[in-house]
């Protein structure tokens, strides 16, 4: 993967300096009392960078959607047969979480915003609905090769279900990294719980079982 360039490095860094001015405006002032122009002055960015990065005040508040793994990620997630449907489609959104590299002290701040805003909070979960079902999408793909057998309703419905278990564990192991206080980055968190995962979701052989 090529390194960011100055020019994406200093981006990355606007955006970032903009949506935690937004969000701290609005813990300080209210939701609804915060405007574009505010949050621009105290970004020191033009109105017309803002609608470049973000289009609304809202998406600056909210940031990027869910991140999505690129083609070249899916079709090795597609053909990996190593664990589980749960722990290969974590393992997806783990590579994929990382790449994006979430800043810890931002997502609490948004957080705590979201909590405040209900009108806010609204938005958000109809972006998370949306993300799950591209989610849903992937997985489905993958469902068609390795278990072609199975009908269309069938291939949903198993990629619903294994999107839902995933995103569960990917909650509680989001509020671990997001309230934690060691060194390790949200995909050091996801590889931890691999473990926990895979003895929630293992069937036990006879062998496995503990003599009476």
């Amino acid at each position: 993967m090529c390194e960011p360039s100055l020019r994406e490095r200093k981006v990355a860094e606007s955006r970032l300096r903009t949506e935690n001015a937004a969000i701290e405006l609005c813990l300080e002032h209210g939701y609804d009392a915060v405007t574009v122009d505010m949050i621009c002055d105290s970004a020191d960015i033009s109105a017309r960078t803002f609608y470049n990065y973000f289009g609304t005040r809202e998406a600056a508040l909210l940031g990027e959607g869910k991140p999505m793994p690129t083609e070249e990620a899916i079709d090795a997630y597609i053909v990996r047969q190593e664990g589980s449907e749960v722990e290969e489609f974590a393992n997806l959104l783990a590579q994929t979480f990382s790449v994006s590299g979430p800043n810890r002290d931002l997502v609490r701040k948004r957080r705590k915003l979201l909590d405040q805003a209900p009108d806010l909070a609204s938005l958000n979960f109809v972006r998370m609905t949306e993300a799950r079902g591209n989610y849903a999408e992937i997985v489905k793909r993958r469902i068609a090769v390795t278990e072609p057998e199975l009908s269309e309703a069938a291939r949903a419905t198993t990629a619903e279900l294994v999107v839902a278990v995933t995103m569960g564990a990917m909650q509680v192991v989001g509020r671990g990294w997001l309230h934690g206080h060691s060194d390790l980055d949200l995909r050091e968190y996801l590889v931890e719980a691999f473990a926990t995962i895979r003895h929630i979701t293992h069937t036990p052989r006879p062998s496995d079982e503990t003599e009476s």
